[in-house]
């Protein structure tokens, strides 16, 4: 497996460019034409070459955000923009007429040196305020339970190791197996589960290891195991279902020493190692959308009236930053809504809305993904 530094930076840059990007992520570098100005010409040259790098890979975060959060961006992600330019020519040049130099800059930026810019994604850990995270885990070999898990195991060491808050496996091992087997196939259910661990996402891992076949070499047997995996992360309070990957992987063993479980333990091994990368790969992904594009907020409105819900409606198209608002569901005074919103403004979204003049509003509850107000009585 690859080493964390490797892997996490691989994750943070190359799959967030996967996402608008999938023809440019297979070059290491790119080459822009960007304009700056300044008050000397090293200072629009500076803006320019900054303005090159937020086109080489700056496009993953909108125009809008890029405006909204414009002293988190250039404090954390491009305060080292000469560092990620390789080369440039300086192609237009004002000469500093009427006192303002304005410049067009020719530019390589380094895709690669990006890659390894762990900065980038220790910030979008923290824009996601470090989700907690707790791992459940069904194992089978040949039909029986596995009795010391693999991929339990393989994934804790993994987020661990990442630095995850994790929720404490002793906590889990308090849920019996046919609880966890019914809420693995239900989303609505897993993610209760996982909010009674106070856990942001929820893992959810499906494993077997099947005998293949069974030959004898020396007369020693040799087994074949094939393991397959699922797994699937849930948002705990949506309980929206944000990744699901498979994998599977096949181990030949056996002799004086080895035996078929160990056998079969090493197909799950090797099976958790794939499904791991593939599973945050598709987190980053999501997360990368959230915070620096645009996400959805389940917003619930309760006791208010026909007028009070249309009164809502408009007051939270008029929240800088929110982009659309569609109504889901009325209910007689209880009305819900998804907004899709930028994710500069996500953390303070609740304030705005309780900023909203009319209908005055109460905070009931928040998550992450969900809040919850009500109208005040007069």
């Amino acid at each position: 497996m690859m080493s964390a530094r490797v892997f996490w930076t691989y994750l943070a840059l190359v799959a967030a460019l996967a996402i608008v990007l999938p023809a440019a992520a297979q070059f290491e570098e790119r080459t822009v034409v960007a304009g700056g100005e300044g008050e000397s010409k090293n200072e629009a040259v500076s803006r320019a070459l900054r303005a090159a790098v937020e086109q080489g890979v700056g496009v993953l975060i909108s125009s809008e955000t890029l405006v909204e959060n414009n002293t988190l961006i250039s404090d954390r992600i491009y305060s080292e923009v000469s560092g990620y330019v390789s080369t440039h020519e300086v192609l237009e040049d004002n000469g500093g007429e009427g006192g303002l130099w304005e410049v067009k800059v020719r530019a390589t930026v380094s895709l690669a040196r990006l890659r390894e810019d762990l900065a980038a994604l220790r910030l979008l850990i923290e824009e996601k305020e470090n989700p907690r995270i707790a791992i459940l885990c069904r194992e089978y070999v040949d039909g029986g339970e596995l009795p010391a898990p693999v991929l339990q195991t393989a994934l804790e060491q993994f987020f661990l190791g990442q630095e995850f808050d994790v929720v404490d496996v002793a906590q889990l091992e308090k849920i019996k197996e046919r609880e966890a087997t019914l809420h693995y196939d239900d989303p609505i259910e897993a993610a209760a589960l996982g909010r009674r661990f106070g856990a942001d996402v929820l893992v959810l891992g499906e494993a077997s290891a099947e005998l293949g076949g069974v030959r004898e070499a020396h007369g020693l047997k040799v087994y074949s195991y094939t393991a397959n995996i699922t797994l699937k992360a849930v948002k705990t309070d949506t309980a929206k279902v944000i990744a699901v990957v498979q994998g599977s992987h096949a181990a030949t063993g056996g002799g004086a020493v080895t035996g078929e479980g160990d056998v079969a333990r090493e197909a799950l091994k090797g099976a958790a190692g794939q499904t791991v990368e593939k599973l945050m790969d598709k987190i980053v992904q999501v997360w990368h959308q959230e915070v620096y594009n645009v996400e959805n907020v389940e917003i619930v409105l309760f006791n208010a009236t026909t007028e009070e819900q249309k009164a809502f409606i408009e007051g939270l198209k008029s929240i800088d930053g929110v982009q659309k608002v569609t109504e889901r569901m009325v209910e007689e005074t209880t009305a819900a809504y998804d907004v899709l919103v930028a994710g500069a403004i996500k953390k303070d979204l609740a304030d705005k809305v309780l900023a909203i003049d009319e209908p005055k509003l109460t905070l009931r509850g928040k998550t992450p993904n969900r809040i919850r107000v009500v109208v005040e009585d007069e």
